[in-house]
């Protein structure tokens, strides 16, 4: 059994005298000064025959007599008296620094220093002090020179400082470690954002992790209410998205297309649809279609159903880098007649056209340059087997080599340059025979007159 007592006054012991037989490991922390043997109360120590360690913290000047007794049954004892002497050292020092003998003995130095004659003088005044000073001295140094022996005798208030330091280092290394550890995890941790509670929870799986400023923004955007996150999650969806725009092409009822469908120049029956988020399901049911225009509409995909439009025989397709399905292409391949594609940057031009075995027709608009070989994208041209009209406007400075290869079953070509000088007339040659107009390059048409 084992008994841990921190005590104000010793009569706090008292009850434990013979109560306690049992008790194997007892701490005292508290006042056990021997004035007035007050310890005479931890005389009870005697009765605690299965005692084998005893620990005391407090302010002992001596060892009791009681704890001699009984440490002929000990195993361990352990005292810790080191306060005691730092109280004794600040008695000593307010006393010495009060003593009239302080005063004077400091005194005597500086006169001794700056005049050593009236020093007999200072001896002979001191000799007329009070003998109770002098007395008072003599007790103060009796108690200096007993408490230099007894506190020279060891080194356990250096070793314990020492001890105490190195522990307060060491818990200081591991706090900084600690925490150097958690904040790093910590702002790894801020620098993901994870929706995988979102995406379990509703229809958008495909709601993305995000990281970095964005990831700790949401991290504190959380801390204020995380419902607003979850609100911006929605629209960080694809699916959310598409649903959205879904939404807005349902708007566009049969009628209501019914009214935009006009005829061109050439008398066909056109619908231009402009801006929208997708190709409105309705616009297949216009059987009577016979060109389609789709311009500004970034994200569109033709679908199979587009088969519907039996009379459709021409597409415009501006700033539109339209996808296909394959039935939606094989349907294209048999009837398109007629293709204008308007682009800022021959990327967007999109490659399935050149399976469009049956197309007569090609207006391409947008640039052209020849840096860095950008037209080989129309490369695919040759495939183009029954094109007979070809039309360009562009920025070219000489015309690509797949240009005067599909020449030779062109019967048109025109070419708008916008006011750029075409510096190689030689790879028109073969075309002399074929019918050429140039606008804006009104040097051909003298060159082939």
């Amino acid at each position: 059994m084992r008994l841990c007592l921190v005590i104000n006054t010793l009569s706090m012991l008292d009850w434990f005298k013979s109560s306690l037989k049992n008790l194997n490991e007892l701490h005292l922390t508290g006042n056990l000064s021997t004035e007035n043997n007050r310890y005479i109360v931890i005389d009870g120590l005697r009765e605690l025959k299965s005692l084998k360690v005893l620990r005391l913290k407090s302010n002992l000047t001596k060892l009791p007599q009681v704890v001699t007794d009984v440490g002929v049954h000990l195993q361990k004892l352990s005292i810790n008296n080191e306060g005691t002497k730092f109280m004794v050292l600040n008695s000593l020092k307010k006393m010495c620094f009060d003593s009239p003998w302080t005063t004077r003995a400091l005194s005597e130095t500086v006169v001794e220093e700056s005049d050593p004659k009236p020093l007999g003088k200072m001896n002979g005044s001191m000799d007329k002090k009070a003998s109770s000073e002098g007395e008072q001295a003599k007790a103060l140094f009796e108690k200096v020179k007993k408490f230099r022996i007894h506190v020279e005798e060891g080194d356990i208030v250096y070793r314990l400082y020492v001890r105490q330091t190195v522990i307060k280092v060491i818990k200081f290394i591991l706090i900084i470690s600690y925490t150097a550890y958690y904040v790093r995890n910590i702002r790894r941790s801020l620098k993901r954002y994870s929706f995988e509670s979102i995406r379990e929870e509703s229809s958008y799986s495909d709601i993305p992790d995000l990281k970095n400023d964005f990831a700790f923004m949401l991290h504190m955007i959380d801390q204020y209410d995380p419902l607003y996150s979850k609100r911006f999650a929605v629209f960080l969806s694809e699916v959310s998205e598409n649903k959205l725009r879904q939404l807005n092409l349902n708007e566009w009822t049969l009628e209501k297309l019914r009214q935009r469908i006009t005829k061109n120049s050439q008398d066909k029956l056109e619908l231009h649809l402009f801006m929208l988020s997708g190709i409105p399901d309705t616009v297949f049911d216009l059987v009577e279609l016979e060109v389609l225009k789709l311009e500004l509409i970034p994200d569109v995909t033709i679908p199979p159903i587009i088969a519907q439009l039996s009379s459709l025989r021409e597409m415009w397709l501006y700033h539109t880098p339209a996808k296909i399905e394959a039935p939606a292409l094989a349907f294209l391949r048999e009837n398109l007649k007629s293709l204008h594609i308007k682009f800022t940057d021959i990327k967007e031009i999109p490659l399935w056209i050149y399976s469009l075995k049956n197309l007569n027709e090609l207006h391409l608009t947008g640039n052209l340059s020849t840096e860095n070989n950008r037209y080989i994208v129309i490369n695919g041209l040759r495939e183009l087997k029954s094109l007979k009209v070809l039309r360009l406007k562009s920025n070219l400075t000489k015309l690509p080599q797949v240009v005067t290869d599909v020449g030779v079953h062109l019967q048109k070509l025109f070419i708008n340059n916008e006011g750029t000088k075409l510096m190689v007339l030689n790879s028109l040659k073969k075309m002399v025979n074929r019918f050429l107009e140039a606008e804006t390059c009104r040097f051909l048409l003298a060159r082939f007159a």
